[in-house]
């Protein structure tokens, strides 16, 4: 039995949902690669998760921040990242010790102080409140399938929130 595609929602769609939204930039101290940038970013959303989520996060990885991660050419053909996260709705209570602060404030400064991390002026931070636009922006350089290795897509995640969703008959 195969499930069914209306059960399965698209990143964008799953964060557009969340009331919590954030659009991220992340930069770098030196001029990295793809494959680099995407394991610094992956570090950065595990330190992150973990924080955020404790043992829902840790154990099983069932609880975490939705992300949308595409990568973008700097001036001197190094990249930076921009981030789509949703905050699953009700997920920041699911901890027994619920974290109290600025969840894009918690982003920046993790990112800033891992050895690669960037400068706090270099790191961008805004709540979302046209998620079109920050979509289009976001996805400006992403416009053919030739262009899609641009999307990072070993950090674009969607919590899964209903596991037992119905199965097609």
């Amino acid at each position: 039995m195969r499930r069914s595609r209306e059960w399965i929602p698209t990143v964008t769609d799953f964060i557009s949902a969340c009331s919590d939204r954030y659009f991220i930039t992340l930069t770098t101290k030196r001029r990295v690669g793809a494959q680099e940038l995407s394991r610094f970013v992956g570090e950065c959303f595990h330190r992150v998760n973990t924080k955020l989520f404790g043992p829902k996060y840790g154990r099983r990885k069932k609880l975490f921040l939705a992300t949308y991660v595409v990568h973008e050419s700097n001036f001197d053909q190094g990249l930076h990242a921009h981030v789509l996260i949703g905050v699953p709705d009700g997920a920041l209570h699911q901890k027994a010790n619920p974290y109290l602060g600025d969840i894009g404030d918690l982003i920046i400064r993790t990112w800033c102080n891992l050895d690669h991390g960037g400068r706090g002026v270099g790191q961008d931070v805004q709540a979302i409140g046209d998620f079109n636009g920050a979509l289009r922006y976001v996805n400006k350089h992403v416009f053919s399938l030739g262009s899609f290795d641009a999307v990072d897509v070993l950090n674009t995640r969607v919590p899964n929130i209903n596991e037992t969703a119905p199965l097609e008959g």
